[in-house]
């Protein structure tokens, strides 16, 4: 090779220059040996030699300087230049032994930076490369957030946002096939909804033309000869003529009213079925009243029982709505407090605007001895507040104040109004409550009002509307950082949002703590805080400590209805049915108007097995919900099978589907309790076929709904299509691995397949994720009731 050949003729010429090097220090060595011996040889005293400085010639000046230059260029690391100085070094100096180190050296140099700009550009080029895929990941993950953002609006149906965030998508990734896809399926799904909103609106408006009553006819009184009829012939007479002697007609006589009386009778139909089931429910509802009615009075005798009643206010003016709302559920809360008193709960209270009995008549249904009417109206700068206290054996108020205070002042007013009821119903406090409620509210006016319509939003227990209290108690304490019921009232609003699922976060649990331990520290005395801490407990697992502060909250409040529930079901969850009975039974006294106080109940007593019981609250909380076809759907059906009451939950639920023909989940209860209750093959096979159906056309617009997955599933499991049902789950189950209601509907699925060892394995999975009794009462369950591992799963410790 060039290379080396050219190596090999440098080496030569180095051994040459180094011969030459040698033969000269060998002449020169003689030489000097010579001229020793030629001295040595004349007899003459030796002579001091004189040393003169030796003078550089101008050319050897100029190699040492280049020689200087040639080092210092090389450790410089600058090979070219060197190379140009060694060039001139050996011009002047051909033979200098140092040309070769120096050529080594510069070689050296030169391999070294090549090295080092191999490295480099390899560097650069690794880091262009990391640039660009950060960039690219950069750009994934924005188009991944758009895509996500898109599906989340599909999902809620907000088609037109949708389509924007798909749009940013292919502006960024023209070639984005998922986006592409995605954007006409929106584009599918928005004509559609468009189509149906159309047609629902032609169809209302078809519906309000045809339901419009059509305009009456006169009605024109008959004659009795056009009743009885006539044989009597009317003839035009001429004034010629002389009228004849006519018979006069046989008219026929009228029935006895007797007889008729019993042909009436005798054509009327009686529907007896539809008869004597009203008779029994009216029957069992009357009864059921008796027997909650007996244990609230047995739980709370009602030596002391008070009923706030609705107040009265301008339903034209919505600042005066929360401002009254807030109030009435802080004095109801205040009086909670007392432990020889019963005070019913503000929901109560706030149902009670449904009757049309008058006040007393209201209060004595609830089994309430004192009742306190009361209304209030804000102006500008004042509030003017009536209140009147009666004994429902008295006709005239025991009690009577009427107090106008400014608005600075209004925070502290409460305290004084209880204190003055409790003293003219001569209730002892203990010294706990005597020394709260002699102390004034110091909260200033700004924060209080925000505190009030924090407490509005939150009695309306929806999502949205706890979003915006938790915003406006946080808005409470930016006027005052002091404020402890807003402190409170904030750790109750992150409870709420995390069990309705806003925000299901650790975070958001260390945050309700945090402001309930600042309610404690800022002098608050009230079950609000430890009700909070319990809560906080028990959604993190921690159920023995949770029961111990949510006793703390019932023991500050015994009349707070709130508290009594969640410690039934935290009794519940250890194990405790007897403590758990005692109090929902409670939690019933105290809030008797309350759909969720009767569902508690009935959970226990099916927790506990006492079906009759069960049914007895569940009927009860049927009759008070709002919607009775969804209560009886979610939560009476199942206590009816299992109390083998299949015809009465058959009735339910086919009024329920009859009322919501596209509810899929109600399809399949109507066809889980047709199968239950030994009804015909084709009769539960069409309500789940419907069910499927139903299932698949939201499919077709929501692909990746996993909660309507899983509903598949169960469907496909009861139809014994075993497969198809594997297939929706696990689907349902990589979109929402940490959903416990997928989880639990996963247990379930295995349950109906009879494969016990996974339904209790995904079952205890779920437990682990959220204790839900409704889904452990679930009829689904019905197979594992008796499973020792099943009921030792329900206990948690």
């Amino acid at each position: 090779m060039p290379s080396e050949d050219k190596n090999k003729q440098k080496q030569q010429e180095r051994q040459r220059i180094l011969e030459e090097i040698r033969r000269r220090a060998e002449e020169a060595e003689m030489q000097r040996l010579e001229e020793e011996d030629r001295k040595t040889e004349v007899n003459s005293p030796p002579k001091e030699p004189i040393t003169t400085p030796q003078k550089l010639s101008t050319a050897e000046k100029k190699i040492e300087d280049l020689r200087e230059r040639i080092v210092i260029a090389l450790d410089r690391g600058k090979p070219e230049k060197a190379l140009a100085i060694l060039d001139e070094f050996r011009e002047l100096a051909p033979i200098d032994p140092d040309i070769i180190e120096f050529e080594e050296r510069l070689e050296e140099l030169q391999r070294e930076q090549a090295r080092s700009k191999r490295a480099r550009r390899t560097s650069e080029a690794r880091e262009d490369e990391e640039a660009k895929r950060k960039e690219d990941e950069k750009q994934r993950k924005k188009i991944e957030g758009l895509l996500a953002d898109a599906d989340s609006l599909y999902q809620q149906e907000k088609y037109e946002k949708a389509l924007s965030a798909l749009d940013e998508v292919l502006e960024h990734d023209p070639e984005n096939e998922e986006a592409v896809q995605f954007r006409e399926t929106i584009e599918k799904a928005f004509a559609l909804a468009e189509q149906v909103r159309k047609e629902e609106a032609t169809r209302k408006e078809k519906f309000k033309e045809a339901s419009s009553p059509p305009v009456p006819e006169p009605v024109v009184p008959r004659s009795d000869a056009e009743i009885w009829g006539s044989t009597t012939v009317q003839k035009k007479q001429s004034e010629f003529d002389i009228p004849e002697d006519e018979p006069q007609p046989i008219v026929p006589q009228k029935p006895p009213v007797f007889d008729r009386a019993v042909v009436a009778v005798t054509r009327i139909r009686f529907p007896i079925k539809k008869i004597l089931t009203i008779l029994g429910i009216v029957a069992g509802a009357f009864l059921g009243y008796i027997v909650v009615d007996s244990i609230r009075n047995a739980v709370f005798p009602p030596s002391h029982a008070l009923v706030v009643l609705p107040p009265a206010f301008s339903k034209d003016d919505p600042t005066e709505a929360y401002i009254v709302e807030g109030f009435a559920e802080d004095l109801i809360a205040d009086l909670s407090r007392i432990e020889r008193l019963r005070v019913f709960a503000a929901t109560t209270t706030f149902h009670l605007r449904r009757n049309a009995t008058t006040p007393v008549q209201t209060a004595r249904s609830l089994g309430a001895n004192y009742f306190l009417q009361w209304n209030l109206s804000a102006i500008p700068d004042a509030v003017m507040l009536n209140v009147l206290l009666y004994d429902t054996l008295a006709s005239q108020p025991i009690y009577g104040n009427r107090y106008t205070i400014s608005r600075r002042e209004f925070p502290s007013l409460r305290r004084e109004i209880v204190r003055a009821i409790v003293d003219t119903m001569h209730v002892e406090l203990s010294p706990d409550v005597e020394a709260e409620f002699a102390r004034r509210s110091t909260a200033q006016w700004e924060a209080y009002d925000a505190y009030l319509q924090g407490r509005y939003y939150l009695a309306n227990r929806d999502k949205y509307f706890v979003s915006d209290a938790a915003d406006m108690l946080e808005r409470s304490l930016a006027f005052d950082s002091t404020f402890s019921q807003a402190y409170a009232e904030l750790g109750w609003s992150d409870i709420l949002s995390y069990e309705m699922g806003v925000d299901t976060s650790q975070t958001r649990l260390a945050r309700a703590s945090s402001a309930a331990s600042r309610a404690v520290s800022n002098g608050f005395f009230g079950s609000e805080p430890y009700r909070v801490l319990g809560m906080a407990d028990y959604l993190r697992k921690n159920y023995d400590k949770s029961i111990q502060r949510l006793q703390r909250a019932a023991a500050l409040g015994p009349s707070d209805a709130e508290t009594h529930r969640r410690l039934a079901i935290a009794y519940v969850t250890t194990g405790r049915l007897d403590e758990a009975e005692r109090a929902a039974e409670v939690a019933v006294a105290c809030d008797p108007r309350n759909v969720e106080s009767y569902t508690i109940q009935g959970q226990v007593f099916e927790f506990a097995r006492n079906y009759k019981a069960a049914v007895m609250s569940f009927e009860r909380g049927w009759s008070l919900s709002s919607d009775p076809s969804e209560y009886g759907s979610r939560y009476f059906a199942d206590v009816l099978v299992l109390a083998h009451k299949h015809d009465r939950a058959a009735q339910i639920l086919a009024d329920r589907v009859a009322r919501d023909r596209q509810s899929a989940i109600d399809y399949y209860k109507l066809a889980r309790v047709y199968q239950s209750g030994g009804r015909s093959i084709q009769l539960w096979e069409g309500a789940l076929r419907k069910a499927k159906e139903l299932n698949d056309q939201h499919l077709a617009v929501y692909p990746n709904d996993p909660l309507v997955l899983m509903q598949q599933a169960l469907v496909d499991s009861r139809l014994g299509h075993f497969k198809d049902a594997q297939s929706s789950a696990n689907k349902a189950y990589r979109l929402a691995p940490d959903n416990y209601e997928v989880i639990y509907n996963l247990a379930k699925m295995f349950a109906l397949q009879q494969d016990k060892e996974k339904a209790l394995s995904y079952l205890a999975h779920a437990i682990d994720r959220r204790y839900d009794p409704e889904f452990l009462l679930d009829m689904d369950m019905y197979n594992l009731h008796d499973d020792e591992e099943f009921k030792q799963l329900l206990v948690r410790y």
